[in-house]
């Protein structure tokens, strides 16, 4: 192979390869030939072997190093001996008074209920009825602008509204739904919603930041958790038809605390079941309970 030559991009510098190619007879002829002429050759004279190398010279003899007498050291005047030093007395060490043990000023207060936790609600303390003089008027606006702020420096081509959402119940609290619309809202719930997410909490801090206020807020794309609501409490209702029938509990599949707390209270007022979670972590989940009469 004299040339691989090369394909080129789209054809451009491409080069043929090129191939030397001799017939095999031709090869065969030429290694006969080489062959005859290596046993007609004349034998080569052997070359006689070289001289060994000369000996060594002797090693000369060796000689003794002169002798140097160095002179006397000076002498040094002796030193007076040392007194001896006193013997110290060890140091008190002072001691640090006990430091008395820490006792909080109150005692931690009792979780109302094992199985509430964070997005979950308790039933054992009931809340205010909802005012709407108690919450800012700039509480869903400033919700709205934050997250236009946000999905804007993300370059999403959406739309956000913005409104406050009263209590489902009279123990239950308000909040602000903010739903996020338009052609780049579904890129918020790919790979299982982590970019919804991520915008509710960083909506959530700064809205907080600025109010003051540990309002609950919720960040929506087209609907999908207020779909995703309706959905989670039509399915708890069911499940609490199957306890009431059966008499046997039913275990839902884990959910986030934000969906527990969906089924809490749809089923809250019903009084055939009631609701618990257990489990710990991401494997949380809710089981739905008949009630002894």
């Amino acid at each position: 192979v004299v040339d691989e030559g090369a394909r080129g991009v789209l054809g451009i510098g491409a080069r043929p390869a090129k191939v030397r190619m001799t017939p095999y007879a031709e090869v065969e002829a030429r290694t006969r030939a080489a062959a005859v002429t290596a046993l007609n050759a004349p034998p080569k004279p052997m070359e006689a072997p070289p001289p060994p190398p000369p000996p060594p010279p002797p090693p000369p003899a060796a000689v003794a190093p002169p002798v140097v007498q160095s002179a006397p050291a000076p002498a040094t005047p002796a030193q007076p001996p040392r007194r001896p030093l006193a013997p110290r007395e060890p140091q008190k060490r002072q001691e640090r008074p006990e430091r008395a043990e820490r006792r909080p000023a109150t005692p931690p207060a009792e979780p109302a209920e094992a199985a509430t936790d964070r997005g979950e609600r308790s039933d054992a303390t009931p809340r205010a009825p909802f005012t709407s003089e108690s919450i800012p008027e700039n509480a869903a606006p400033l919700a709205r602008e934050i997250a236009q702020g946000l999905v804007e420096r993300m370059g999403l081509d959406v739309a956000v509204e913005a409104e406050l959402v009263a209590p489902k119940a009279s123990d239950d609290e308000a909040s602000i739904y903010v739903n996020v619309s338009g052609p780049d809202a579904e890129l918020l719930l790919s790979y299982q919603g982590e970019g919804l997410s991520a915008l509710q909490t960083l909506t959530q801090m700064m809205w907080a930041h600025q109010m003051k206020s540990n309002l609950r807020l919720t960040v929506d794309a087209d609907g999908y958790k207020a779909a995703r609501e309706r959905k989670i409490m039509q399915m708890a209702r069911r499940m609490a038809d199957r306890v009431a029938e059966t008499g046997r509990s039913v275990t839902l599949e884990p959910m986030p605390a934000n969906e527990r707390r969906f089924i809490h209270l749809a089923l809250r007022d019903d009084d055939r079941v009631f609701t618990e979670s257990t489990g710990e972590g991401a494997r949380r989940k809710v089981v739905v309970k008949p009630k002894e009469h």
